[in-house]
């Protein structure tokens, strides 16, 4: 089994990483917020999302790793961040929050079902949930599948796909469940950004990948970028949401 050590990875996280401002703006035109709600980010990471969020809500993270919550706290001082389970959810009251939202996580949970139900557990009448998540076609036509093909089928195997969390949502009793996609502008000359992260490991996907596997992959992409070739990361965000 591939152990991915975040607190480990939180030391070079934000060097590869950063919030979409476009994802946060579409859960707020879509989720009837007033002043003062509750809104909780599972798996808040670095913080990289929860920081844009409004000052005017009451702001909430929770993630297992503490070197990851450490670098949240610098960047956040308005927020109420929890070291701790997020598939059980333990410290959050019944019936807490109007918005729940993770953003790259769920295919880090193996207890789906458990998870699912504790969500609803915390959420409002209601209230919303949004999980942002690459579908199994967008893994197909990504970037590091192009160069780094050997992740694909471990991508694949991890990553659930949008029927299958349709009708875990459906199991748990959610309603109102769509799938859409955020629309983001193309990120120019992305190659040197591209081997720099796979040079630290900074995905957990390149976990599955041996070090000549990696090497390989990068030299393919500075063959592209030595021939004047301008690698462009076209993608949107995609994403299953739900209300209880």
């Amino acid at each position: 089994m591939i152990v991915y050590n975040y607190d480990e990875i939180s030391k070079v996280y934000d060097d590869v990483r950063d919030g979409d401002y476009e994802i946060i703006k579409e859960m707020l035109r879509c989720s009837d917020l007033q002043v003062g709600d509750n809104i909780l980010e599972i798996g808040c990471g670095t913080g990289n999302y929860i920081k844009m969020m409004p000052e005017c809500f009451n702001l909430y993270g929770i993630d297992q790793s503490t070197g990851m919550l450490l670098k949240a706290k610098e960047k956040c001082n308005n927020v109420a961040f929890t070291a701790g389970d997020a598939i059980r959810l333990e410290d959050y009251k019944d019936n807490q929050f109007d918005l729940i939202y993770m953003v790259d996580v769920i295919h880090h949970i193996k207890e789906e079902e458990i998870f699912f139900n504790n969500i609803y557990r915390i959420l409002k009448d209601n209230g919303r949930l949004y999980i942002f998540t690459d579908s199994h076609e967008h893994i197909k036509n990504r970037l590091t599948t192009k160069y780094f093909p050997k992740t694909l089928k471990y991508e694949l195997n991890r990553y659930q796909s949008f029927d299958e969390l349709a009708g875990l949502l459906t199991c748990n009793n959610y309603k109102n469940i769509k799938s859409g996609i955020v629309n983001m502008p193309p990120v120019k000359n992305y190659g040197k950004l591209l081997i720099n992260i796979a040079k630290k490991r900074a995905y957990s996907m390149f976990t599955a990948l041996s070090d000549e596997e990696i090497n390989e992959g990068i030299k393919n992409i500075q063959l592209e970028i030595d021939k004047g070739i301008n690698i462009e990361y076209h993608t949107g965000a995609t994403y299953i949401k739900a209300q209880k």
